[in-house]
Formats: C-alpha cells, sequence, structure tokens
C-alpha cells in the first residue's frame, strides 16, 4: 500500500509540475498586478516614471521619467522632468548573447538644466511602473 501511494503523488507532480512551468507564446501578454490609481499619488511627490517599451523592426526603446509630479489623475500623470533616460537595444540575434549584447545598446540620459522647468503629459496608458522617491507631506 505503501509504494501505491508513492505511485500516486509521482504522477500527480508528473501532470502539475510542466503546467506550472508553462511559459507564455510569443504573441501573449504579461500579467501585471495593479497596485493603484494614478490618483493616488500626491501632487509635488518626487517619482520616476518608466514607459512601456516600444518596439520596432531594428530595436526597442525604453524611456524613464525622473521629477515632481504637477498633476495626476486617472487618465494621465503630468510631471516636472527633472531627468529623462533612453534605453535602445537592437533586435538581433548577437543583442540576445550575455556580454556580447552591450555592443547593441545604446544609453541616453539626459539631464534639465537648473531653473529650466520641463512639463510632461504622460498617459497612464503608456506607463509600465510608478516609483515614489518621496511623498510630499500634507
Amino acid at each position: 500500500m505503501r509504494h501505491g501511494n508513492v505511485r500516486i503523488i509521482a504522477a500527480a507532480l508528473l501532470a502539475i509540475v510542466p503546467l506550472a512551468h508553462a511559459k507564455a507564446a510569443a504573441g501573449d501578454e504579461a500579467v501585471i498586478t495593479i497596485i493603484g490609481s494614478p490618483t493616488l499619488i500626491p501632487e509635488g511627490s518626487r517619482c520616476v516614471i518608466a514607459l512601456k517599451p516600444v518596439a520596432n523592426r531594428q530595436n526597442t526603446v525604453a524611456t524613464t521619467f525622473e521629477g515632481t509630479v504637477v498633476e495626476a489623475s486617472a487618465r494621465q500623470i503630468v510631471l516636472s522632468v527633472t531627468e529623462t533616460r533612453r534605453v535602445a537595444s537592437e533586435n538581433s540575434p548577437g543583442a540576445k548573447i550575455p556580454f556580447v549584447n552591450r555592443l547593441f545598446r545604446n544609453i541616453g540620459i539626459a539631464a534639465t538644466t537648473p531653473g529650466e522647468e520641463r512639463i510632461v503629459s504622460i498617459a497612464a496608458e503608456t506607463i509600465q511602473s510608478v516609483q515614489c522617491l518621496s511623498l510630499r507631506e500634507e
């Protein structure tokens, strides 16, 4: 009887493990967890906003903005930007090899000069993540 229980458990594991490690197909979209609405971010908070990467045939571009929140609504976040970072990666086989991929990536960082204010309106659909560095106290 003891060997029968082991066989049942082994058969159950063989059925469950491949389902747990199944990867999404190339055309499937990734699952995200929504924690809150942009309206929960208080005005005057210092945040880093990462946009969803934009891909075309040659490369993929990921953009990140850092600055102070001017206005936050359910549709958009208006940010007073102090730093913009763009990372462009080529979509070629060489870009997928570790250590060699550094030859296929361009990083651009733009910081605003002191006293210069650049206001950027970011649509909520394009935002991948928002990280608040400091919250304004009310």
